[in-house]
């Protein structure tokens, strides 16, 4: 179960890495597709970059400690992450 959680989370985070990096690559030039690119670079550095780097690295803590508490952690950053973007949201 802890093995299975663990490679949930590493299939997860790596994604979200990807989603927070593609705005920065090049491959994002305006709205050719109906993508905004700034709109992706904001949702990348506020939700998808920190919960993604956050996935990876409670991965490699659960596997390597054998662990629950990486779990737990990865849960209160994700609602700190995006609490956050919807507070900045609702206040400005």
């Amino acid at each position: 179960m802890q093995k299975s959680l663990a490679l949930f989370e590493l299939g997860c985070g790596l994604p979200l890495v990807a989603l927070a990096f593609w705005p920065f690559s090049g491959f994002c030039k305006g709205r050719p597709y109906g993508s905004d690119c700034e709109s992706w670079a904001i949702f990348g550095v506020n939700i998808f970059g920190p919960i993604g780097l956050a996935a990876i690295a409670c991965c490699v803590c659960s596997l390597l400690f054998k662990a629950r508490w990486p779990h737990y952690f990865l849960a209160v950053v994700a609602i700190v992450a995006v609490g956050r973007f919807l507070l900045y949201g609702i206040l400005l």
